[in-house]
């Protein structure tokens, strides 16, 4: 029988979770599924034989150190979107009563109820185990299985001591961040204000982001050794790109919200757009870098170019009046389109000259037409 403690934290923390990202949850572990037990493979296969064809590719992927290292990337990613989701329940008011009715429990009792809770919530997770548990023992292969296990058991004994450390805590005023902290006497030029803000309230989210961009580039040079074909890695650039647009629709909110009066300072639009080349420049440092280690100097000029405008290009949109998310999500979509044909049509160079030349535009057109 679940001891009533445990049974309050699951119905109100690990349900409402699940409630809360229920349609990526979906997605993302739908795709999961799909792919183990739908995609045929390339040559005859029995039937019978698809699906544990399949599940047996998966376990092999995974003895690669590189796809190890990037399932337990993602798999760490969750359980701290699950440590930010019971921080803002515990924060609620009517989740008050918690840190009263919690706490007077033993550390041992509270202990094992917020571990079975964080269990309850790493379920994808665990199920996604037994089925490598599964295809491991069926052919012998244990060292995959037991070492995802025992990072399973990490990730809930931790998360417990997360639990308990927001439950004694939190109660007490908010401490400034450390690097808040530090950064907060720093001189701080007009274009990295947005940084510092993103490093205030969602340091995660830029965080998820750039990890996910770099294993996006590692993971590609990694299974292409000699890639000689420039247009893959004008895709899998587009795709990074593609992935800061939520850092980049969060500081245009930032900029119209906490700084609408920018726009009477004496910038003129051709420095406000080189601001914004310096920003997205230091942005694309760690991309810079894996770029360099992998290919020649020359090549790696043209990719930060391309992705330099890519950028540009997205926020330069956001000037346009009436832009709000639906639409911008919508033109988003038509420019990766777009941009994709023209990648297939080896088309780099005049996707480089279109990406630059169509952000300076809409930037000197619209930046003092924005409706505020």
């Amino acid at each position: 029988m679940i001891a009533p403690l445990t049974r309050t934290l699951i119905r109100i923390l690990a349900i409402g979770f699940y409630r809360e990202h229920a349609g990526v949850l979906a997605c993302c572990f739908g795709t999961v599924l799909c792919y183990c037990f739908f995609i045929t493979p390339a040559g005859h296969i029995d039937p019978r034989d698809l699906v544990m064809y399949n599940l047996t590719f998966t376990l092999a992927v995974l003895d690669a150190p590189i796809v190890m290292f990037t399932v337990c990337v993602l798999w760490l990613l969750y359980t701290i979107k699950s440590w930010q989701y019971i921080a803002k329940q515990l924060r609620a008011p009517e989740n008050m009563f918690l840190y009263y009715s919690v706490n007077a429990f033993s550390r041992f009792r509270q202990f094992v109820s917020w571990s079975l809770a964080q269990f309850v919530i790493l379920l994808p997770i665990i199920v996604y185990g037994i089925m490598i548990l599964v295809v491991g023992m069926s052919y012998h292969s244990y060292k995959v299985p037991i070492i995802l296990w025992l990072y399973i058991l990490l990730l809930g004994s931790i998360s417990a001591r997360v639990y308990m450390y927001f439950m004694y805590e939190q109660a007490t005023v908010p401490k400034t961040a450390l690097f808040t902290q530090i950064l907060k006497s720093w001189p701080k030029a007009y274009f990295s204000l947005p940084f510092y803000n993103m490093l205030h309230t969602t340091p995660w989210m830029g965080l998820i982001t750039k990890v996910f961009s770099l294993l996006v580039l590692m993971s590609t040079f990694y299974f292409f050794n000699q890639l000689e074909n420039t247009a893959v890695l004008y895709m899998v650039i587009l795709i990074t790109c593609m992935s800061h647009t939520i850092l980049i629709y969060r500081e245009n909110s930032f900029m119209e919200m906490y700084m609408p009066m920018a726009r009477n300072f004496a910038y003129s639009r051709a420095r406000i757009y080189g601001q914004h080349v310096i920003y997205y420049s230091l942005l694309l440092i760690p991309e810079t870098v894996v770029l360099l280690t992998y290919t020649d100097l020359l090549t790696t000029a043209l990719l930060f170019t391309f992705s330099l405008g890519c950028l540009l290009l997205l926020r330069s949109l956001l000037y346009i009046p009436s832009m709000y998310m639906r639409r911008y999500l919508w033109s988003i979509t038509g420019i990766f389109t777009l941009s994709f044909i023209v990648i297939l049509s080896q088309g780099g160079w005049l996707l480089i000259a279109a990406t630059v030349t169509t952000s300076f535009t809409l930037c000197h057109t619209y930046y003092y037409q924005k409706e505020t």
